[in-house]
């Protein structure tokens, strides 16, 4: 005969409890093998109390990381998975693909149908980090010159516009963006095609942006003037062409226009007359 017997939802709250007849026994043993404390409520499981109506523990797992990214967690799917100690969850079954063998506390995982999440090598890490930086300062920039009148720095000399581009704008005037002709306003060349003496482009995005901030900085301590004098970045940050001879060139120096309220109006890569 039954005399006691219990219903629990999956991660161990219980739903329905029933005795048999005669004696009413009362046993504390609960959902995979968790021990109940009938003043809190709770469930024991011998290095830490868990909390069956959330699915938590109370405490931070005591093996810290090793226990996984969740110091609170149960186990990730408590039909296959068991954790009597409160450590790191085991999974019992060694003959399950993805499922090894219980070995104590640690090392177990159950094969869920996922696929498994790829693994980068610190080559591909570093490129990750590298284009997340970029997509970072060409937002920034492109900020900055939504929020400068006349601001042209990043249409013009934008690291996203290509080399081809600039040699279409230094022999045509054409913007390497919009792809327009841009022409005097006004003079006695009104209308003409208004050709630069020189048409680059930055390398990075992360470049022009230090190029900004730097420039700013130089006019906190000094004045608008020198701010926008040419510096040299200490390493090679844009390439592009001179008008007429077309002589293709890399740049170390660059040029930052600041307006008076201390804007980027533009910012270049300069090439050594």
């Amino acid at each position: 005969d039954i005399v006691w017997s219990a219903r629990y939802t999956a991660y161990g709250k219980l739903s329905q409890l029933s005795h048999g007849g005669g004696e009413q026994l009362e046993q504390p043993l609960r959902f995979q093998g968790q021990y109940f404390d009938a003043e809190s409520g709770l469930h024991y499981n011998r290095h830490r109390y868990y909390q069956p109506d959330s699915g938590r523990y109370l405490t931070p797992d005591p093996l810290k990381l090793a226990g996984g990214l969740n110091a609170y967690r149960y186990v990730p799917n408590p039909t296959g998975w068991v954790d009597p100690l409160g450590l790191s969850g085991n999974c019992p079954g060694g003959n399950r693909p993805g499922c090894r063998a219980p070995d104590g506390v640690v090392g177990a995982r159950v094969d869920d149908g996922e696929p498994s999440l790829p693994k980068m090598t610190a080559t591909q890490r570093r490129a990750r980090i590298d284009e997340l930086a970029e997509e970072n300062a060409y937002r920034r920039l492109d900020e900055l010159e939504r929020a400068t009148p006349g601001g042209h720095f990043l249409e013009k000399h934008g690291a996203q516009t290509t080399l081809q581009s600039q040699l279409e704008r230094v022999t045509s005037a054409k913007n390497p963006t919009t792809g327009i002709v841009e022409t005097y306003g006004n003079g006695r060349r009104q209308g003409q095609p208004k050709i630069p003496t020189a048409a680059t482009h930055f390398l990075s995005h992360r470049d022009q942006l230090n190029a900004i901030y730097r420039a700013q900085l130089i006019l906190r301590y000094t004045n608008l003037e020198t701010s926008r004098l040419a510096f040299d970045m200490g390493k090679k940050i844009g390439e592009g062409y001179k008008r007429g001879s077309l002589e293709y060139g890399q740049q170390t120096k660059a040029i930052v226009i600041l307006d008076n309220s201390g804007r980027p109006k533009t910012a270049y890569a300069e090439f050594d007359w």
